[in-house]
């Protein structure tokens, strides 16, 4: 089944890129319809060498005949110039222009806001101890009361 909108996410490695944000509403370099915006910031976010960036969304099957974006999705045609949606993803600087005042990309792209890291809570050392984990299925021990017995094997066979 393949669908004709797409809606993919590019997320940045928490604390392995810098960033720097400007306002850029009102500059002449803007074309006539986005220099209306009051607020337009330029953004450029670059990764550090160990880095890469995750995207959330992309490879879902996709089919929009006659649209342009069929053919950047699908066929890796370029959008502007030689560059490619997969080449754009690739690379290690990102030059991105945002409808949103400097200041709150900032806010957004230091991660101040964000949840902590999730990790799960059972620790990093899963080495087999009896001990440990006897107590932990003793204490998380859920009684049932019993319904069915199964005698033998021989009760799983249609009689």
């Amino acid at each position: 089944m393949t669908i004709d909108h797409l809606f993919f996410q590019v997320k940045f490695p928490r604390g392995k890129f810098t960033y720097k944000a400007v306002d850029v509403a009102g500059s002449g370099d803007l074309s006539p319809g986005l220099a209306k915006s009051k607020k337009m910031s330029r953004v450029q976010v670059d990764l550090q060498p160990d880095a890469e960036i995750t995207v959330c969304g992309f490879g879902i099957p996709f089919a929009n005949p006659g649209h342009p974006v069929d053919a950047w999705i699908n066929d890796n045609a370029p959008i502007v110039g030689d560059l490619s949606l997969a080449s754009f993803l690739v690379q290690r600087t990102f030059d991105l222009l945002c409808q949103e005042y400097a200041s709150v990309m900032v806010k957004m792209l230091e991660g101040s806001t964000l949840p902590p890291p999730f990790s799960y809570p059972y620790g990093s050392d899963h080495t087999w101890n009896l001990e440990k984990y006897g107590n932990l299925i003793r204490d998380n021990m859920v009684r049932f009361a019993i319904r069915f017995i199964i005698s033998s094997s021989i009760s799983f066979v249609p009689g």
